[in-house]
């Protein structure tokens, strides 16, 4: 059952499942994505770069309506669509590149200079953290991105059943700690 642009943003404000949900929702929205695969097409992307685009449009959507940032005056689809077309134009000029995965490697403090290396160094550099990262289990790795994501340590617990605050922020301690280890030991 397809919900209202108004009932997603208010799932999406009060977290936990309910986020989730709707997230997903708009995460399905056959017509955006249909606009953003044409659009990315006509620059010269790829089915890689239309997931990573649509993925960080919906993280920035999600965290300016958490943080109040989203003013409601128009379609949340438009907003959507706008965002995707911003995120890929600033990629296709290569005067910026962000994701969760530079976040990523920005949190493992590896080498800050990466920031401002050449775009080819710097994509080599995020494959090898995602590598590391897509060979934790997958307990570790969901955790993390929900991190990532800003979701707070209650909504995380929810979300991922967990039985307490401790346990949760036990986890994505051990998780990181993991991750870090992982990638020091490959250095």
């Amino acid at each position: 059952m397809a919900r209202s642009e108004t009932e997603l943003i208010s799932y999406i404000q009060q977290g936990g499942k309910r986020r989730e949900m709707a997230l997903a929702e708009i995460l399905s929205w056959e017509d955006i994505i249909r606009q953003a695969r044409s659009y990315i097409r006509g620059y010269k992307g790829n089915e890689q770069d239309l997931e990573d685009v649509l993925s960080e449009a919906v993280v920035t959507m999600d965290r300016n309506i958490r943080n109040g940032k989203y003013a409601h005056t128009g379609s949340l689809k438009g907003y959507l669509n706008t965002t995707v077309k911003n995120i890929w134009r600033n990629r296709f000029r290569k005067d910026q590149q962000v994701d969760y995965r530079e976040d990523m490697v920005s949190v493992m403090e590896i080498d800050h200079s990466i920031l401002e290396e050449d775009t080819d160094v710097r994509d080599e550099r995020l494959r090898a953290v995602m590598k590391h990262f897509d060979k934790l289990s997958l307990k570790c790795q969901t955790i993390l991105k929900y991190w990532m994501l800003d979701y707070s340590t209650e909504e995380m617990m929810d979300i991922m059943e967990l039985t307490s605050l401790d346990v949760t922020r036990r986890k994505k301690y051990l998780c990181l700690k993991q991750l870090k280890q992982d990638i020091a030991a490959a250095v």
